[in-house]
């Protein structure tokens, strides 16, 4: 056989064995270039090469199979700007996360505007990237009260002005039906599952463990499929408030606690099934004694569980205005270039906790609580002539 051949062949088991052909073929390459195809080096780096795939793929188990995986996970992202799912519009936020994945807990004050950054990322990733779909599990608003606020979000105008037709918002109402064309394709890619459609979460009657978020894993996996997705970024709004049933498939719990406990352990599961570089973002609400610290990683109201869990934590808190000079200094920003309107106010996102590659520290967010619409703070840009 000639080299081209010998190289091909090895490459072509590596496939065989499971192993994608990018990476096959680059780790062949990279074998070659040490030993001369159809030496007994370069014969014996194919056998070591099959040999650790196969173990991997029947997983005994060890560390070894463990670092086998991790090496195939992270060649995944060479040469890519992140790790998990980017969000252009929210830019410096995505990278201190390096992209949103794993298991992240948003939380704050009731009225902050934890629901709409949470969406507005969402959206933001599905419009972005053609290989997204958003999941948003809602048990806090109604499928009907969420697109007014999209509609609030597409138009820029208030909820108000929206359902009253004040002012001239019937005439920027009517030029909503051009925008919407453009957001078509995102929202066809949105799913969104509430108590109507799963009324209880329940273990699965079929299953050995106590997973009581499989039937949503389920309906995320047939809308990736509907969808010609890969990747799901998840919403849960709110923690709180999930119909979560004890492993006996009853509604009463000794304590909050255990609640908390299976319901975290739950998400944690389920988050681990839809990928690790994926996102599953749990809005908690926060606990009344914590509001005067702002950014405490004991702000999620419920066990600490969560705490430990969680792969990031956001606290998101209102920048008052005796501290807006300071906010803006430490964000680079002078006081006179930051524009902002009277229906929007200034919001830390903190990132307190963050594993594998996340920075953690505050992004300074404008919010406007009329539309629900989020941008990140940045100076004013005057083009001089």
């Amino acid at each position: 056989m000639t080299t081209n051949e010998l190289v091909a062949k090895a490459v072509g088991d590596l496939v065989a064995a499971g192993v994608e052909h990018t990476e096959a073929k680059d780790n062949i390459e990279y074998l070659a270039s040490a030993y001369a195809p159809g030496s007994e080096g370069f014969s014996l780096g194919v056998h070591t090469l099959l040999g650790d795939t196969r173990e991997a793929n029947e997983d005994s188990g060890s560390l070894w199979v463990g670092v086998v995986k991790a090496c195939r996970s992270i060649k995944q992202h060479w040469g890519k700007e992140s790790i998990g799912i980017p969000t252009p519009a929210l830019p410096e936020l995505s990278d201190k996360l390096c992209g949103w994945r794993g298991l992240v807990f948003l939380s704050s004050k009731p009225g902050i505007g934890k629901t709409s950054l949470a969406f507005h990322a969402m959206l933001d990733a599905v419009q972005s990237d053609d290989s997204v779909a958003g999941v948003m599990l809602s048990y806090e608003m109604s499928r009907e009260e969420m697109s007014k606020r999209l509609l609030c979000m597409i138009s820029g105008l208030s909820f108000r002005d929206l359902s009253l037709g004040q002012g001239s918002a019937r005439e920027k109402f009517a030029r909503v039906s051009e925008t919407l064309d453009e957001y078509k394709s995102a929202l066809k890619k949105i799913l969104f599952i509430d108590a109507d459609m799963v009324p209880r979460f329940k273990t699965n009657p079929n299953g050995t463990l106590n997973d009581p978020f499989w039937e949503i894993n389920e309906k995320v996996t047939e809308f990736r499929l509907q969808t010609n997705t890969s990747r799901p970024f998840v919403i849960v709004d709110y923690m709180q408030a999930l119909p979560v049933c004890t492993p006996e498939g009853h509604m009463d719990w000794r304590s909050d606690m255990d609640r908390d406990r299976y319901t975290i352990a739950g998400l944690n599961r389920m988050q681990e099934k839809l990928g690790t570089d994926n996102p599953v973002v749990v809005i908690s609400e926060q606990r009344k004694d914590s509001y005067d610290k702002p950014g405490s990683m004991a702000s999620i109201l419920g066990t600490g569980r969560a705490s430990y869990s969680a792969d990031a934590i956001i606290v998101l808190d209102e920048v008052e205005e005796e501290d807006r000079a300071m906010a803006l200094q430490e964000a680079d920003i002078a006081a006179d270039s930051l524009v902002m309107t009277e229906k929007e106010t200034l919001l830390n996102a903190r990132i307190v906790k963050g594993r594998d590659g996340m920075i953690r520290g505050k992004t300074l967010l404008v919010f406007n609580y009329a539309n629900t619409t989020y941008r990140e703070a940045k100076p004013l840009e005057i083009s001089l002539p």
